[in-house]
């Protein structure tokens, strides 16, 4: 059987992993398996930290949901950023700037 690309129809893991490295035949269409996302139809890409290189939005999203890719060359790849109103912490996480500590102070003027 020939290999198949992200999206295609298959019948077994193997012939989708003959063409696209990390992924697996789901529910009758080649996937990429937990953890990694689609770059395109080829291929399947492991999550990015704040700070790496990627190649779209999902693929930040799956180290973590607050954050986006801001692209250096569009459409080719960027790195990863927070969202607005997040901060970038050590170890390439995102954290609200609001954490509940800050109390916000209405002034009725």
């Amino acid at each position: 059987m020939a290999g198949q690309l992200l999206t295609l129809p298959c019948l077994m893991n193997a012939q989708c992993q003959g063409r696209v490295a990390h992924s697996l035949c789901l529910r009758g269409r080649c996937a990429c398996r937990r953890g990694t996302v689609a770059f395109r139809r080829h291929p399947c890409v492991s999550g990015a930290s704040v700070g790496d290189v990627c190649y779209g939005d999902s693929q930040c999203q799956l180290n973590d949901k607050k954050s986006f890719c801001s692209f250096v060359l569009r459409g080719v790849f960027g790195r990863c950023k927070c969202l607005h109103g997040e901060d970038d912490q050590a170890g390439g996480g995102c954290k609200s700037k609001f954490d509940g500590k800050d109390e916000l102070i209405l002034l009725n003027i």
